[in-house]
């Protein structure tokens, strides 16, 4: 059996945490949790944040004190923003 973290993904992509919003600017209110290139990369994130945002919906994922009110992964240098042309058939984890 292949090693998954050898397993190259199409494009890279970025893993965002989409914090409570106590500004006015969308724009600081994402955090990225890092990138993955690989099938092994993807499921290492997918397992560590996923299991206890989308099915522990009784705990609060938090980072640096705030709420995670959702999750997304986006193209590596494609702007996190749904507005961004690239983005617009996208869709988001969101509690």
């Amino acid at each position: 059996m292949a090693d998954p973290f050898t397993m190259k993904l199409e494009h890279s992509w970025t893993w965002y945490a989409h914090l409570q919003c106590t500004s006015g600017s969308y724009a600081t209110s994402y955090l990225s949790l890092g990138s993955c290139a690989t099938v092994g990369d993807f499921w290492r994130f997918y397992n560590t944040f996923l299991p206890n945002f989308i099915y522990g919906q009784h705990k609060r994922l938090l980072i640096n004190g705030k709420v995670v009110v959702a999750l997304s992964v986006f193209m590596d240098d494609i702007k996190p923003e749904w507005e961004t042309p690239e983005n617009l058939d996208g869709s988001e984890w969101g509690c």
